[in-house]
């Protein structure tokens, strides 16, 4: 019994070490990429603003003007997606970062798609024939980055949870990454108290 709890301590001492190191390798981390973690506290709780008309593509057809984003109410996953990102890419895997969004959160939360502008909707016209739920929303005027200038220029930003008034609660792309789906949804949990 006595070289029982001497195990336990050994492993507790050797594993409480491991996560010291680890969380020192993830700050020191942050601060190496530009200052990761200020640009995540940056951005929570700041309202996601949209401008009054974009371009909708739903249900395999365009519709010019629609300003359903003027009024738009949460809780979603934002994804924008801006001109550095190949369009073949928007349109690959959406389809089924819509389900799993819908599928794994709760919650009412369903995905937002928000792109730059396109010089051709072809493929988001196919990809929303197949996914009747599937609705990209294209800045036309190209202003939602000055818009909400709070949003950095990475990549790894530009995907974030929003509650019900648009406010910012959490920031990642959710699909496939079950650790993010649980935080998100305690986020979730904690904002509606």
């Amino acid at each position: 019994m006595k070289t029982s709890r001497a195990n336990t301590r050994c492993f507790s001492a050797v594993f409480s070490i491991a996560v010291l190191f680890f969380i020192i390798l993830v700050l020191s981390g942050c601060a190496g990429r530009g200052g990761y973690a200020a640009k995540v506290s940056k951005m929570l709780g700041r309202s996601v603003c949209f401008s009054d008309t974009y371009t909708l593509v739903s249900g395999g057809r365009v519709f010019d003007s629609d300003s359903s984003l003027s009024s738009f109410r949460g809780p979603c996953v934002l994804f924008f997606l801006d001109s550095h990102v190949c369009q073949s890419c928007i349109t690959k895997h959406s389809g089924k970062w819509d389900e799993y969004v819908r599928d794994s959160i709760g919650f009412g939360v369903r995905p937002l798609f928000v792109t730059s502008p396109l010089p051709d909707y072809s493929d988001l016209i196919n990809e929303t024939s197949i996914y009747d739920s599937l609705r990209f929303y294209i800045d036309a005027s190209d202003n939602f980055v000055e818009m909400n200038d709070f949003i950095p220029a990475e990549q790894a930003f530009h995907s974030m949870l929003l509650d019900e008034e648009g406010r910012v609660l959490a920031i990642g792309n959710p699909v496939g990454n079950p650790s993010l789906v649980s935080f998100f949804r305690e986020r979730l949990e904690s904002s509606q108290q």
